[in-house]
């Protein structure tokens, strides 16, 4: 599950990185009756290599900050790797 703050009516579609506890996405939509978010799922299709039938918009239709669920993906983008990655735990001493 993703946890986004999207910003449209940006020059390019392109991720940000961390956003407090979310991660930040600027996509190039008008906030304009849904087209930002029809254009965000199609963003995540492309960056998450999934059909849009496994992105799935659970809260936030009408406010930057968004919850979604993408289902079957095996691809993250390059420059959201870190934050996904499980939290590394610190090798004991002997």
């Amino acid at each position: 599950m993703l946890h986004l703050h999207v910003q449209p009516n940006a020059k390019k579609d392109v991720w940000i990185g961390k956003y407090g506890e979310n991660i930040k996405a600027r996509i190039t939509a008008l906030p304009i009756e849904k087209k930002a978010n029809e254009h965000l799922l199609k963003f995540l299709t492309k960056s998450f290599a999934v059909p849009v039938s496994q992105v799935v918009l659970l809260k936030g239709e009408s406010r930057r900050m968004k919850r979604i669920k993408i289902m079957n993906s095996h691809h993250l983008p390059e420059n959201l790797e870190n934050y996904f990655q499980p939290p590394q735990t610190p090798n004991p001493q002997k």
